[in-house]
């Protein structure tokens, strides 16, 4: 069982920057962080993610975008290869974190101010 949490927060026109941190429970609440940013790249918008089983930060590319999702991609990283922001309401909203062969897990969270 996990408890996950992201923090974002408006840094600048084109940056939005956050904080994840996974609470892996009943092994000795094990935590693992991630830096993420969404930032507009030249012509595109990318979703960053700098997780410590990587050297560098993974880059996922908007391929679509509403009010009520956001979809990022990245074919060449090895898991996962999708990212899907959906709201759910007005407080909640669910990240599914999928490979090609849609398979992974979803997460869903609870704004708490």
């Amino acid at each position: 069982n996990t408890h996950t949490i992201e923090t974002w927060l408006q840094i600048s026109d084109n940056t939005i920057e956050g904080f994840g941190e996974t609470t892996i429970l009943n092994k000795n609440n094990k935590k693992l962080t991630e830096t993420l940013r969404i930032v507009e790249m030249g012509d595109a918008i990318f979703y960053l993610a700098k997780v410590p089983s990587n050297p560098l930060p993974v880059a996922f590319k908007l391929i679509e975008c509403s009010d009520s999702i956001a979809i990022f991609t990245n074919d060449l990283h090895d898991f996962p290869q999708k990212l899907s922001y959906k709201k759910v309401s007005e407080n909640q909203l669910t990240v599914q974190v999928s490979s090609k062969e849609n398979k992974g897990f979803e997460l869903l969270f609870t704004r708490v101010e």
